[in-house]
Parts: structure tokens; C-alpha cells; sequence
């Protein structure tokens, strides 16, 4: 196993168990995050059609849905990416 040289600024290999579960981690959340994302835009949208909502606030939740519907992807894939940098300060 190659440890982190204190004069070197290239990371250590991280041992194989991190790695697979790593791999795991990203492959087990990505279908639910996408589920995730997927419900806040409904309920967003459900929102935007609510007769208990002010028009002004109805406008508003409309706004939300279009704005997160077309950018859930990105929001998906940034939540992935960040859990992912957080194997890195994982050590054995």
C-alpha cells in the first residue's frame, strides 16, 4: 500500500475495501437521489397548482419546478460528486 509522502502533494492510494465501497456508494444512490429529485419537482409543480396558494405564491412554485425540473440532473450529479470527494479524506 503506497502511503502519502508529507513532501509530496499527490493523495495516497486509498485501500481497495474504500474504493469498492466507493464504487457501491455511487452506483446505490444515484437511481434513489434521481427518485429524490424527482419527487421535489412533483411537489413543486403540485404546488404551482394549488388553490390554498396565493397567485403570487403559485407564480413562485412554478418558477421553483421549471427552474430545479431542468437543472435536477446537475443537482443529482453535484450531490453524487460531493459524496464521492468525501472518500477522500477517508483514511484506513
Amino acid at each position: 500500500m503506497k502511503r502519502e509522502n508529507p513532501d509530496s502533494a499527490a493523495p495516497a492510494n486509498p485501500p481497495a475495501r474504500i474504493m469498492a465501497l466507493r464504487q457501491y456508494t455511487g452506483k446505490l444512490l444515484q437511481p434513489r437521489l434521481s427518485l429524490v429529485a424527482e419527487a421535489m419537482a412533483d411537489h413543486l409543480f403540485n404546488l404551482s397548482a394549488s388553490a390554498k396558494l396565493a397567485p403570487d405564491h403559485r407564480t413562485q412554485a412554478f418558477e421553483a419546478f421549471s427552474g430545479f425540473k431542468s437543472n435536477s440532473k446537475d443537482f443529482v450529479a453535484t450531490l453524487l460528486a460531493e459524496i464521492d470527494l468525501g472518500f477522500d479524506n477517508l483514511s484506513p
